[in-house]
């Protein structure tokens, strides 16, 4: 149930941030707590098909995953064209 609101949500914002009128501006925020647990994210700020400034965060859990299915493809792809 988790994978598939992600994967629901991931179409979602992917179609958003098609449908921009603006480039996509990315803010990286890392802090730590006071108990010293680290955190990170991921901010991209821009005007939506209405004129409509939106703000978009991914938290670390989120970007491991792009980047993990980011390179998925990528390797899928070099193999398509290696054989």
């Amino acid at each position: 149930m988790i994978e598939e609101s992600y994967m629901l949500n991931k179409e979602v914002l992917k179609q958003k941030l098609l449908s921009s009128l603006t480039p996509i501006h990315l803010l990286l925020d890392a802090w730590s707590s006071p108990n010293r647990k680290t955190f990170i994210a991921i901010c991209g700020y821009f005007v939506n098909d209405t004129g409509v400034l939106r703000k978009v965060l991914e938290d670390k859990e989120a970007v491991d995953a792009a980047f993990k299915d980011a390179r998925e493809k990528l390797e899928a792809e070099s193999d398509l064209e290696n054989n």
